[in-house]
């Protein structure tokens, strides 16, 4: 994503800050879905959105900045896939730790 920000003219300094705020728009959603989750809630529209506009954001800005062939861009994408995928099975465990400790399925932290 820097790459990409730099290529369209912008400053080294908001090419930099740019990652940084999707990470953290997807980090925030995260924690904001595994908070009503513990809670015992559904979560709306409003995690949702950021979490999925984020990571393909990420996905998106990898691809173009990527060598043009199948494998450059594999390459490319495999980061963003790999926290994708590993941070669900994370956030699952967390609930289920949850879960356990208090022996009900809605966990509300106090």
């Amino acid at each position: 994503m820097y790459q990409l920000v730099l290529r369209y003219g912008e400053t080294s300094w908001t090419a930099a800050l740019l990652p940084v705020s999707v990470d953290g728009m997807i980090a925030v959603a995260s924690m904001f879905l595994l908070v009503d989750s513990r809670q015992g809630r559904r979560s709306g529209l409003l995690p949702w959105t950021p979490l999925v506009l984020g990571s393909a954001a990420s996905l998106a800005a990898s691809v173009a900045v990527a060598e043009p062939s199948v494998v450059g861009r594999l390459t490319a994408v495999w980061p963003s896939c790999a926290l994708i995928g590993a941070y669900e099975p994370l956030m699952r465990q967390i609930r289920r730790t949850a879960v356990m400790k208090t022996g009900r399925d809605n966990a509300v932290l106090v």
